[in-house]
This record gives C-alpha cells, structure tokens and sequence, in this order.
C-alpha cells in the first residue's frame, strides 16, 4: 500500500505539470498570434511551396491596391465628409477614370475565388475522391467560416452600435 501511494503521490504532480504545460503552450501560441516580428516574418516571405499559383499574389495586390485606392477617394465624395470640393476638382481630371471605375476591383475577387475553388476541387478529385463528400464538406465548412463574422457583425451592428449612438 506504501508504494501504490508513493506511486500516487509521485504521478500527480507529474500529470499536473504536463496539463500546465498544455495551458502554457496553448496560450502561449494565442499570444504569438499577436507578435508584430513573428508576423512580418510570415508576411514578407519569399519562399514559395508546392502547387502554389503565384500569378494570384500579384492579381491580388493589384485588386487590393485598387480597392484601397477607390475607398480613399470615392467615399468622401459620396458620404460629404472631408473636404469634398477638393475630390470634385481632382475628379474631372482623366487620371481619375480609374478611381471612378473601381467596381470591377471587386470582380477580380470573385473571378480568384472562383479559380482557386475549381482548381482546389480539381486537385482534390485527382486523388480519387468522390465528388459528392467534397461538395458536402465545402458547404459545411463555408458555412461554418462565414456564420461566425457575419454573426459578429450583426451583434456590433445591433448592439454595440445602439449602445454607442444613445
């Protein structure tokens, strides 16, 4: 009985500290999400992995940049904020054309997405399985990704937003 409890006594801390270690790990990792250094490292490399298609890198920065761009100057204009009168005059000017069409930017979103789904589901069919279990587990894991902000929204736009206003 001696040694069953020292056996005890010995496993517990042991068992006690390695839960400890998992907290610690855990948190540790929800914290390195926030680091600005491990973050930049991710963001500016240069190291390209297998069936990567890398004409999307440089689509996509130009869809950003032009979007960005579009929001700078035609949201001031239409909501009256800012110093209007100065948009209006850089506004007649033909360099301003492609700030004036900066709806199809977003169109460009929508053609990558659509490439990147079809080129992702043919890959995938390539190994063999089946069509029906990949459109099931697109759906639920689309659903799944998209309910979680748009919840958030409604919950700043309902209650936050209310609170803030009164």
């Amino acid at each position: 009985p001696d040694e069953e409890e020292a056996e005890v006594v010995v496993n517990t801390p042991h068992h006690e500290s390695k839960t400890a270690h998992s907290k610690f790990i855990f948190v540790d990792q929800i914290l390195k999400c926030f680091s600005l250094h491990r973050n930049l490292q991710i963001l500016l490399d240069t190291k390209t992995k297998p069936g990567q298609v890398l004409c999307m890198n440089g689509i996509r920065s130009l869809s950003i940049g032009w979007v960005v761009l579009s929001h700078l100057y035609l949201l001031p204009l239409i909501t009256g904020m800012g110093k209007g009168y100065q948009g209006i005059e850089v506004s007649k000017r033909m360099s301003f054309e492609i700030i004036l069409n900066g709806f199809p930017s977003v169109d460009s979103f929508f053609l990558m997405s659509g490439f990147l789904v079809s080129y992702l589901l043919l890959k995938t069919l390539r190994k063999g399985l089946s069509f029906k279990s990949l459109a099931a587990g697109y759906y639920i894991h689309r659903y799944v990704r998209l309910t979680v902000p748009y919840l958030l929204v409604i919950l700043l736009e309902g209650y936050v937003y209310q609170i803030l206003v009164t």
